[in-house]
């Protein structure tokens, strides 16, 4: 038997980029998250590609917007590098709101150089933790038991947060831990569901008896000290889950023939 519980934790937790059309003949991509965990440190990739013959590749970053100066990048400036890749940190503000970085990378062979810059728009938030905590109550280990997070707004159609497997010993419990800050919700009342192994390959029950759901609310004012955040009801439910153990079938013993 598994018994999962759900718990909601607040804790006041790709957008676009905007690129100026390219007349250099380079191309410059950056890889990475436009939405951060507000104070946490993020690796970006640049790459840059051009149509000038054997160039070297520089970069340098600048941050900007509303919360620029409280963002920090690691570290500004690098090349030069005939690759065009490049690594770099940001590491978001310390309390939510908008920023952007500004890349410009120039290209430079014997004969030509160009240069070109690409602005993406980022944000800091503060992240919604999901947290359930799934205790196997059976004598032996269960292994890659699917996990799922749901927005479910739209029980039709629910949106999937983030799914992870995990693997629980016999008599013991694995909690399983997202921070949730991709969001993207209008003020008010939303829904947050859990789903432990969708596809019933563990469990031996119908999909009332896995599930787990908790009202969250957004932007809603009036609750205490909580204002104009994310907010989770303070509640725990339980789920029962009953694992269905295959072994093999003993084999009847043939009768010997006289």
């Amino acid at each position: 038997m598994i018994m999962a519980f759900l718990a909601l934790a607040f804790v006041p937790m790709t957008a676009h980029a905007e690129e100026e059309e390219s007349t250099s003949g380079i191309d410059v991509e950056l890889i990475g998250p436009t939405v951060l965990q507000v104070g946490v440190k993020t690796q970006y990739k640049i790459v840059a590609t051009s149509n000038i013959t054997g160039a070297n590749y520089t970069w340098s970053a600048t941050l900007g917007g509303d919360l620029g100066g409280d963002a920090t990048a690691s570290p500004m400036v690098g090349g030069p590098k005939a690759s065009g890749i490049f690594y770099f940190n940001i590491t978001a503000p310390d309390s939510a709101g908008k920023f952007n970085v500004k890349i410009v990378v120039k290209a430079v062979n014997s004969t030509a150089n160009a240069s070109e810059t690409l602005k993406v728009n980022l944000k800091a938030r503060d992240p919604v933790v999901l947290t359930a905590t799934v205790k196997n109550a059976a004598n032996v280990t269960v292994t890659g038991v699917p996990v799922y997070f749901y927005l479910n707004d739209d029980s039709a159609n629910p949106v999937e947060i983030y799914n992870t497997t995990v693997t629980v010993a016999a008599l013991s419990s694995k909690t399983v831990r997202y921070n949730w800050t991709s969001y993207d919700l209008d003020s008010g009342e939303h829904e947050i569901k859990v789903v432990i192994d969708p596809d019933s390959n563990f469990v031996t029950l119908n999909d009332d008896g896995k599930v787990s759901t908790l009202t969250i609310y957004y932007g809603v004012q009036g609750y205490g000290t909580i204002t104009a955040w994310l907010w989770a009801l303070v509640a725990i439910l339980a789920v029962l889950l009953f694992f269905l153990y295959m072994r093999p079938a003993k084999r009847k013993k043939k009768k010997k023939k006289r």
